[in-house]
C-alpha cells in the first residue's frame, strides 16, 4: 500500500510511519538468534566442566584452590587499617566525640596478630 492510500486511512504522517515500522520485521532478529545461540553454547560448556569437576579428586580441588589464592593480596599483608572513634552516651542520646584538629574517626594502622583486647 501507498503512502497516499495509507493517507486516506490515516491522515497524520507520523502515524503511518509508526504503523510501517510496526509492520516490518526488526532486522536483529538474526543478531539476536546468533547470540542467543552463542550463549547457550556458553552455558552448556559450563555446565559439562562443572560436572566434570564434580567427580575430581580433591588433589584437583586443591591445585585449583591453591591457583586462586595465589593472586590474594590481602592475605598476604601482615598489617591492617582500622577506625577508632568514641560515641558519648548520655541521657538516651549518642553523640560522636570528635576532636578540633582531627575530626571523626582516626585510621591506625596495626598488624593482623593484635586482638581486640590489645587495642
Amino acid at each position: 500500500m501507498t503512502d497516499q492510500e495509507l493517507s486516506t486511512y490515516l491522515p497524520v504522517h507520523g502515524d503511518r510511519l509508526r504503523l510501517r515500522k510496526y509492520l516490518t520485521p526488526a532486522p536483529t532478529d538474526a543478531k539476536k538468534k546468533k547470540l542467543l545461540q552463542i550463549l547457550h553454547k556458553k552455558i552448556d560448556k559450563a555446565a559439562k566442566e562443572r560436572k566434570k569437576k564434580e567427580y575430581a579428586s580433591s588433589s584437583e580441588e586443591d591445585e585449583d584452590n591453591m591457583r586462586r589464592q595465589y593472586g590474594n593480596r590481602n592475605a598476604v599483608k601482615d598489617s591492617r587499617y582500622i577506625e577508632i572513634g568514641w560515641i558519648h552516651k548520655r541521657h538516651l542520646r549518642s553523640k560522636q566525640v570528635r576532636s578540633r584538629t582531627v575530626g571523626g574517626t582516626q585510621k591506625v594502622c596495626i598488624k593482623k596478630r593484635i586482638r581486640l583486647t590489645l587495642i
